[in-house]
């Protein structure tokens, strides 16, 4: 009974995770579009490396969507009571959780960077 507690608090931080990282996907899309838009006001260099890091960002959401996906793999057999190490289920989350934590520092400092560039940018 406990194992199946864990596995709903888990899939619970799951939908969460997925739902931060849709989000955060529309966001990127609506940064670069805005960099396209203003194309001319920025320099080449400042405009290849925001469009890196938007491309950055992209690959690590795909990365941690798919991996995520496949904890929740994991977690339906442990449901349907396949044998699943508990440990590798366990030590997945605590990976995947510690990936998000990262994630979300390093996705909140671009996009405050992003808006104290754009800010400048429409002053200009």
């Amino acid at each position: 009974m406990e194992t199946m507690k864990t596995i709903k608090n888990m899939h619970f931080e799951h939908m969460l995770w997925q739902n931060q990282l849709e989000f955060n996907r529309r966001e990127l899309a609506i940064f670069e579009r805005f960099l396209t838009q203003r194309e001319e006001k920025i320099l080449p260099h400042k405009r290849a490396e925001l469009v890196g890091e938007l491309h950055h960002f992209v690959r690590l959401v795909n990365n941690l969507l798919a991996e995520i996906s496949s904890n929740e793999k994991l977690m339906c057999m442990e449901v349907r009571a396949e044998p699943v190490p508990k440990n590798e289920l366990k030590e997945d989350f605590k990976y995947l959780r510690e990936e998000m934590f990262y994630y979300d520092q390093n996705y909140r400092q671009f996009k405050k960077d992003f808006r104290s560039f754009a800010a400048a940018l429409e002053i200009t």
